[in-house]
């Protein structure tokens, strides 16, 4: 519920919002809400049977979710998560690290140079910016040493987020299940549901957090048939 979004405008899909009488009962959709407050002016009318939805999200995420409880597959999915997303400042990092490590090195030779007699009147303002500009790097480098933080997830989140997905996967399992235990449990895993009108495919964000922080965040993609 409040995850599936309308592809052309954004707005909250809702479901039970309309039915065709049909042989068979009543065939319910999830419909555009920014067509069912504004009208087709606003957005042209959007409907996806409701049943195929939650058929296509269940299957689909049930491959996923089994997938990561097995084995050590969860951790090891935040932790490729992390990297990914710290990538560009681990990068960033190595390249201070460079520089900082050049510097430390030709400012040596210049003060041998120096000491020697071999240097030129200019090497000593050189050796001064260097000296700066090496003063510069090292602050820098400190600053991303103290807020780059290491992949840490604890053994207590791993378990609770184990047992949820086990809870979860057990309700769909169920012939009955409850539908607002089910609800709650999916909105742990569950950040955004579209289907594109153009390609149909749906589109569903699975994603795990602790607090505000995402730890995990995946796009699963199924074929409308």
């Amino acid at each position: 519920r409040g995850i599936m979004t309308c592809d052309k405008c954004g707005s909250r899909m809702v479901g039970n919002s309309t039915s065709d009488k049909m042989k068979g009962g009543r065939k319910q959709y999830y419909v555009c809400g920014g067509y069912l407050r504004k009208g087709k002016q606003f957005c042209s009318y959007a409907g996806w049977n409701k049943q195929r939805v939650e058929e296509l999200v269940t299957n689909r995420l049930r491959l996923a979710l089994m997938w990561l409880i097995m084995n050590d597959n969860l951790t090891e999915e935040l932790r490729q998560y992390f990297l990914d997303n710290n990538q560009h400042k681990y990068a960033q990092k190595k390249n201070l690290e460079n520089e900082v490590d050049f510097l430390l090195k030709r400012i040596q030779l210049i003060e041998a140079d120096i000491q020697s007699g071999k240097a030129k009147a200019y090497h000593r303002d050189m050796l001064e910016e260097m000296q700066n500009e090496l003063a510069e790097k090292s602050t820098e480098l400190s600053r991303y040493n103290l807020t780059l933080k290491n992949f840490d997830v604890s053994e207590e989140y791993l378990a609770s987020t184990k047992y949820d997905i086990q809870a979860f996967l057990s309700l769909l399992d169920q012939e009955v299940p409850n539908v607002q235990l089910l609800n709650t449990i999916a909105s742990r895993f569950i950040s955004k549901l579209t289907i594109n009108r153009d390609t149909k495919k749906l589109y569903l964000t699975l994603r795990l957090t602790e607090g505000d922080q995402i730890l995990y965040e995946k796009i699963l993609v199924a074929d409308w048939h």
